[in-house]
Order: structure tokens, then sequence, then C-alpha cells
């Protein structure tokens, strides 16, 4: 395993433990869920390359897209700053990778420029819902950039930017990291927030309450619902970009943006996939607002 040479921002005690989330998501992964993830990058990727061999997981959290991949074919090496989160990357890997393909997955940071430049370029670099968590985003972001490999791929989810509600949403953030007697009380709010009207409707129509809620990984990147309810409110570090940000910083870096999912005025990632060369993957999504 390789080892972490941890920078100032990363090692700033307001930070949401990330990994023990995933520990927790990670006790009931299975198969369905590892096949959904799997569908969930082709629908990005397209057709994948035959000339791919690797994907480098960027803030692996549970492992489960890192699972995904070897079923891709692809070789993996997966990084976490939380140890807990590449404890859980590896327990999810020795469970559900494809046998005969090779992964690895260690403790890194991707703030530290010494770190990166060790790593080798991949064909694939997945950095899905992790950079604006890392306390400096648009540096992750160009280290994550450096690393994908000629002909290769960046696949990158960030934060949508919502102005005022996003500056809120930072404050809460900071709030759950620093009070924690607050937790309970903030993940009840968005809770309800989120929830009430759905569970509310699924109890007239279904009379069945929780119906939306068990089938929530079946509608989402396999995440649970729970687990992603926590990660939301409790996830600082904080960033957020608008989609011309990341589309002209992803330019300067040198790759070109060929697909795009975008949420509009919503909250949550809008997604990016990005080549360091020109490759047809098909028709652009144009639905930006």
């Amino acid at each position: 395993m390789s080892s972490v040479h941890t920078s100032p921002v990363a090692s700033s005690r307001t930070r949401f433990r990330f990994g023990r989330n995933w520990q927790s998501y990670a006790r009931v992964v299975d198969e369905a869920a590892v096949e959904r993830a799997r569908t969930s990058i082709i629908e990005l990727t397209g057709p994948l390359d035959p000339s791919w061999k690797s994907l480098l997981d960027i803030g692996s959290g549970s492992g489960l897209f890192s699972a995904a991949a070897t079923h891709l074919g692809l070789e993996v090496r997966a990084f976490d700053y939380d140890i807990d989160s590449v404890e859980a990357t590896r327990s999810t890997l020795e469970r559900f990778a494809k046998q005969g393909v090779s992964w690895d997955a260690e403790r890194g940071d991707i703030l530290d420029k010494q770190y990166v430049d060790a790593l080798p370029p991949c064909d694939l670099v997945y950095a899905w819902g992790v950079l604006h968590h890392t306390g400096d985003m648009w540096k992750a972001l160009e280290h994550s950039a450096s690393l994908v490999a000629d002909g290769g791929v960046l696949i990158v989810a960030l934060y949508n930017d919502q102005g005022r509600t996003s500056k809120i949403w930072r404050v809460i953030k900071k709030t759950y990291v620093r009070c924690p007697p607050l937790r309970p009380l903030l993940l009840f709010v968005r809770f309800v927030r989120s929830w009430g009207r759905t569970i509310l409707r699924d109890t007239v129509r279904r009379r069945d309450p929780l119906y939306s809620w068990r089938q929530y990984a079946n509608n989402t990147r396999a995440m649970s619902a729970w687990n992603d309810l926590v990660d939301w409110v409790g996830g600082y570090p904080f960033e957020v970009a608008s989609p011309d940000e990341v589309e002209q910083a992803l330019q300067n870096l040198g790759l070109e943006v060929e697909r795009s999912v975008l949420i509009g005025a919503g909250s949550g990632n809008n997604q990016f996939l990005a080549s360091r060369t020109a490759r047809r993957t098909g028709p652009v999504d144009d639905s930006r607002p």
C-alpha cells in the first residue's frame, strides 16, 4: 500500500467522516447493486473503447464502482483519503470483483501532487461526487485531469451551483460536522423535506409508506436512501460549480467535454465525460438550461 502525504486542507478536522457512512453502505452491497453500477457507467460512456484497459477510482468510497469496473474487464486502481473508505473498498472488491481481473485499493490524497505524480495514467479516470469534498475542488480537478491517459476519458460529477441555496447548505453541512448534538435534528429536517410528500403519497396510494424509500437504490446509482441522506447533510467540505465553469476548466486542462448530464437549477451533481483526445460516443447532451 502506498503512503499518503496529507495536505493542510485535507488534514483539517472540519471534515465529515465519509468513510464511516460508506462502511455502513458497503455492508448491504449485493450483486444487483454491482450490476446497476456497471450499467450506470455504460450509460454515461457508451460502448467502451476496446483499447481501454484500466480505471482509476478517485475517492472510491464503498468500492461499488471499482467492483463494477472489473466486470467491464478493466483493471482497477482505487484510492481514498479516508482510511475507512479504503477498508470498505477493499471489502467490496474482495467480495464482488470479477475473478481474474486485477485491482488495488490504497489510501491517497488527490490534492497531494507528490502522490498524484507517482500514479500511472489510466484510460478511465472516475471521480464521481468526490472532488467537491476535498476542500480545493479546482486543484483536485486539475490533478484528476493529469491522470487521464492519451485517448482516455475523465468521468467527473460536481455539485451544481445554486447560488444562495448552495451557500445555505454549506453552513448546514459545516454545522453538522462541528456540532454533533445537532446532527439528528438536521437529518430529521432534511428527511421530512425530501421524503415527507413521498411517504404520504405512498401511504395513500399503496398503503406502504416506505415503498419509494426501499426502491430508491433501483432508481439511482445503486445508493441506499439512508446513506445518501446522511452523505448529503453531512458532506463537508462542500464546493459547487456551474456547468460553464466546469466545461471551461476542463477545456483549459486539455480535455474535451463529449457528454454531459445536467440538472438545471436543481441540487445534486452535474456529470461530465471529457476526453484527452476527441472520441465519438454518441450525441452530446444539450439539456443545458
